[in-house]
């Protein structure tokens, strides 16, 4: 069982308005000192349950029968934030992800998760 912690409107540097989907974190924020590789596995690892939800949301919109476009200056899911409580400075701090300027790049993004969820059922 997953719950949403936060789903906001957020307005873009291109003045579009997206939604973000939030999720806070007791535990420290990831401390990325290690080789790039292995940084990105950290972050894909902790944004997967954020990716799902947005899968969730987005199938969710479809069957309702709206696009995952909301208007025409609304793009559906973009970013995905964790929002850790704590950080080695003592500090809340958030790490952000885009899942994509284009609705094919969105799209894209959450089939993969979508194919995942497949092979682990």
């Amino acid at each position: 069982r997953g719950i949403i912690d936060r789903l906001d409107y957020i307005r873009l540097k291109d003045g579009q308005t997206a939604l973000r989907i939030a999720d806070y974190k007791t535990a420290k924020s990831p401390n990325f000192k290690y080789s790039k590789a292995m940084n990105e596995k950290i972050a894909e690892q902790n944004f997967w349950q954020l990716k799902v939800y947005a899968l969730l949301l987005q199938q969710m919109m479809l069957s309702e029968g709206k696009t995952t476009t909301i208007s025409n200056n609304t793009n559906g899911v973009r970013v995905l934030r964790l929002m850790y409580l704590t950080s080695d400075s003592g500090k809340a701090q958030y790490i952000d992800m885009d899942l994509g300027k284009t609705q094919e790049q969105r799209d894209s993004v959450l089939q993969n998760v979508h194919l995942d969820l497949s092979n682990i059922w």
